[in-house]
């Protein structure tokens, strides 16, 4: 259940009143397990072909229509349907009135039911159930349709056990299914009105109930198949003086009156006749009324001390009412079983007392009482929800107080991510934020708040709510404030429309969908069709058939609005979670997949892209090297290289690997990030699973990640990812050589020219720039392979002088030293790279080559100044013939004493 544009648009009818929320309940149809469609696949369960219908009436906006909330799947097919309902109806409104109803009023109900109905017609929907009973009424008297979905999400009736309509009022088409059509709820309007003009019934056998009125019918039916030529109006004459059940007077109404002398000038249909002011009184038939019916339900006090909702809840829709309650705890079934409707007789005693085995016939058994469909609507309580939220200080439930500046200071310090370091900003070991607001902001215990607590807090989520409506409302003047606080959290419920407001989607979506052709055969329509049924079909809606025509329109729009680009494999899980969300919405879910690719995936869906993927490969290597290097030398070992496994990462951003569930969580932080996210978000999964890794060789990591990977706890690998990003020097993941770009910029030294992927990949150790190196500073050791004499003329601060020739003895030296960061430097050509990949090998932490090595040096010497001190001799004596000798700078020395 997602957030529509219905939802969320203030005032589209003005300050329309918002009925009660109630629930029905119905059971659809079990299909045969043996039965496959035409992909060879089993068939699609009723219960998800319906709720892949539901979703277009969650986007019904119509002044006399109730609105459709949620439809839930329980157990054994039962489904739970969510709608709006008002108390009065216009059945109970013709129980308790003794005289002819006044006829303008009737005239405005019958336009009103006309311009729904109407609405409905345009929208692909027939209201097969109009009924006195399902036209109910608001506060004002004003018309709102009820029951108008339920044969459409049934696809006619094809998916449910149990006819829709109510017998009384479908017409004669409709009893004989025939040709579905507008007619039949004409049919049922003009029974209604008819009825509603006369105070009489259609039926004169409704008394006897439903099985009467059904005889009746069957006794018309049995005579126009005795000779069929004979449904004509003689007939119907005849009919009615041998045909017990109908009202003839009313009946008489519903023919035309084409030779009626008094009919109205302008009058088309024996409805307009039965709304003539001088006709209505003759058409009245008084009724006896029951003396109770005379007395109002409640005082005029009682009605106006009862609000509708509580006031911490009127400023919001039903669907976010709900999503409120929901959250809080509440259950559809069991809301039912509380107010005594879904009782389901025990098992126990369903069991028959004599089963004649010749006959195959059970005595004794109890019919069970939960049956497959029933029309008691149980409102939904919201007192416990409306308390809660009125008695919670602050905005979140328990003992942390979520205000306004706790909220600020978790986004400013938590959840921001650097797309660049600042060039005065010096790092601290493990962390480049300041230490000191970091912790501050620690007491206020946010930072342990786990996001699936935040999300289920119904508090909580009712201010994020009210924020971002009003935020949506605004768009697109409020698209930057929108970001900053989708930093911290996105409200579930919103996250569609969010989505789209931080893709900046602007103009008319569904002008921009519909200007390219969908149904024309293109190259990649045979791989969309083989793509689409097996795209994330443990979702419903993806699983429906709506949802495989829905994707299969999205695919090949795309395909054809981008001719330059290709159709990769993975392309339909891209485009599920922005289908899932806006699955109402297609022009709108396209408009976020076009705006999503050129922005996230830049050159990923060309027709080579094996320089953007080995680039990224690069890159996502040198970020595990850097801070994991024991996991990074043992995959290079054993010969499990990122092209294995990691390719379906970055094409599709995880969409292949995760569950959608765990994928809006992961998009949440990557749409208001950093773009190499899910470089640093794939070296955390690996580092979650590390353990698992250390212990398996080649064939064993196969296995794991083709067959049963591993649950990942998704949340714990955004905190990893967002660390290791803030603590990763920016030259890492941003390389000198990009896929795509040119490159025709005068290139002033040789460092700076770009390096091929081939020559990134065959290194194990990142390289970064002179800028990073300066940020490091002290907390860095700087490993100089440099002759002994060019170390003597002049050094980098901090720094150490060993040769690659005896670096392995020397190695337990580096440890003893214990620095958090290990620069590797070296004259040009030299053998800077090999260096830092024993280094990485050793399982030294945050290990860089220093590009240019010290031709960089001497060209920035006004951001990096040489050592001239006289660096200090040590030798080790080591188990060799000849003791090791190398230098080290003073000031290193003088720290290690400080």
């Amino acid at each position: 259940m997602y957030a529509t544009s219905k939802n969320i648009a203030a005032g589209a009818f003005g300050a329309q009143e918002k009925g009660h929320l109630c629930i029905s309940s119905f059971l659809a149809s079990a299909n045969s397990q043996d039965k496959v469609n035409h992909h060879g696949l089993p068939l699609t369960p009723s219960t998800t072909e319906i709720l892949g219908r539901f979703q277009k009436l969650q986007t019904l906006a119509h002044p006399n229509l109730c609105e459709y909330v949620d439809l839930l799947k329980g157990k054994h097919e039962r489904l739970f349907l969510v709608t709006e309902m008002f108390e009065n109806s216009l059945a109970t409104a013709q129980n308790q009135v003794s005289s002819p109803p006044d006829l303008s009023q009737l005239r405005l109900w019958a336009f009103q039911i006309l311009h729904a109905l109407k609405y409905l017609q345009d929208n692909g929907v027939i209201h097969r159930n109009l009924c006195p009973s399902n036209i109910l009424l608001d506060a004002k008297g004003n018309v709102r349709l009820a029951g108008y979905g339920l044969y459409y999400i049934t696809d006619e009736g094809r998916d449910i056990d149990f006819p829709v309509g109510s017998p009384y009022y479908l017409a004669p088409e409709a009893l004989a299914c025939d040709h579905v059509s507008f007619n039949e709820s004409i049919w049922s309007l003009g029974v209604v009105l008819v009825e509603a003009c006369t105070g009489q019934s259609f039926w004169t056998s409704k008394e006897g109930g439903v099985r009467s009125v059904l005889g009746t019918i069957q006794t018309l039916v049995d005579k126009s198949k005795e000779d069929p030529t004979i449904l004509n109006e003689d007939f119907w004459s005849n009919a009615l003086k041998e045909v017990h059940g109908i009202n003839g007077e009313v009946f008489s109404k519903l023919k035309s009156h084409s030779n009626d002398a008094e009919k109205p000038s302008g009058a088309s249909s024996p409805l307009a006749w039965c709304l003539h002011e001088k006709k209505i009184h003759q058409l009245w038939h008084q009724k006896p009324l029951l003396f109770s019916d005379r007395f109002a339900k409640c005082t005029d006090e009682e009605i106006l001390s009862i609000d509708t909702y509580p006031k911490a809840l009127n400023d919001l829709s039903l669907f976010h009412i709900y999503h409120l309650w929901r959250i809080s705890g509440g259950n559809l079934e069991h809301e039912m079983i509380r107010h005594g409707v879904l009782l389901s007789t025990p098992p126990v005693q369903r069991i028959p007392r004599i089963i004649r085995v010749n006959e195959g016939e059970e005595i004794g058994v109890q019919r069970n009482e939960a049956r497959y469909f029933t029309d008691v609507f149980c409102r939904i309580n919201l007192e416990e929800l409306e308390e809660r939220i009125r008695n919670t200080p602050g905005v979140i439930s328990g003992n942390v107080d979520l205000n306004d500046e706790h909220i600020r200071a978790l986004e400013n310090q938590e959840i921001k991510f650097h797309t660049a370091i600042d060039a005065n900003e010096h790092i601290k070991p493990d962390i480049m934020y300041d230490f000191e607001s970091r912790h501050t902001n620690s007491k206020f215990g946010l930072d342990k708040i786990p996001l699936a607590i935040r999300e289920r807090d119904p508090v909580y989520q009712f201010h994020r709510i009210a924020l971002f409506v009003e935020l949506l409302r605004q768009y697109p003047a409020s698209r930057e404030e929108m970001m900053y606080h989708a930093k911290l959290d996105i409200p579930p419920i919103l996250r569609g429309p969010i989505w789209a407001c931080i893709l900046g989607i602007v103009g008319n979506p569904e002008a921009t969908y519909n200007s390219y052709d969908k149904e024309s055969e293109t190259d990649t329509d045979r791989q969309i069709d083989l793509d689409v049924p097996r795209c994330h079909q443990y979702n419903p809606l993806l699983a429906s058939s709506a949802g495989h025509e829905k994707l299969k329109r999205i695919l090949k729009c795309w395909t054809i609005a981008n001719g330059k680009l290709v159709y990769w494999q993975g392309l339909d899980s891209l485009c599920a979670p922005f289908l899932t969300l806006n699955f109402s919405d297609e022009p709108l879910a396209f408009c976020c997949l076009q705006a999503f690719i050129p922005r996230f995936l830049k050159n990923f869906f060309i027709a080579d892209n094996s320089d953007t993927i080995q680039e990224h490969l690069a890159v996502f290597q040198h970020i595990l090297s850097y801070h994991d290097p024991e996991l990074s030398s043992h995959l290079k070992s054993i010969g499990f290289q990122p092209e294995l496994y990691a390719i379906p990462w970055f094409l599709t951003l995880f969409t292949h690997v995760f569950p959608l569930h765990k994928i809006y969580h992961l998009w949440d932080k990557l749409l208001v990030g950093n773009g190499s996210l899910p470089l640093f978000m794939g070296v955390s999964i690996l580092r979650q699973i590390r353990e698992l890794l250390l212990a398996c060789e080649f064939n064993d990591c196969i296995g794991l990640f083709s067959e049963a990977f591993p649950d990942v706890e998704i949340e714990k690998c955004l905190h990893f990812a967002q660390s290791m990003y803030e603590n990763t020097p920016y030259s890492i993941i941003t390389p000198i050589h990009k896929s795509g770009e040119s490159h025709t910029d005068a290139v002033q030294c040789w460092w700076e020219q770009p390096i091929p992927v081939s020559v990134r990949k065959s290194e194990l150790a990142p390289r970064i720039n002179i800028s990073d190196l300066v940020k490091i500073g002290e907390h860095a050791i700087v490993v100089d392979t440099r002759d002994d004499e060019e170390f003597l003329h002049g050094h980098i601060p901090y720094s150490i002088n060993m040769q690659q020739s005896y670096l392995e003895v020397t190695l337990f030296y580096l440890k003893k030293l214990k620095r958090e960061y290990h620069i590797v430097l070296s004259d040009r050509g030299d053998s800077g790279p090999q260096v830092g990949e024993m280094l990485v090998n050793n399982g030294f932490p945050r290990v860089c080559v220093l590009a240019g090595g010290m031709d960089a040096i001497r060209v920035n010497s006004e951001l990096c100044s040489l050592c001239t001190c006289r660096p200090v001799k040590q030798m080790l004596k080591a188990k060799l013939d000849n003791p090791i000798t190398f230098w080290r700078c003073r000031a290193t020395l003088q720290k290690n004493f400080s």
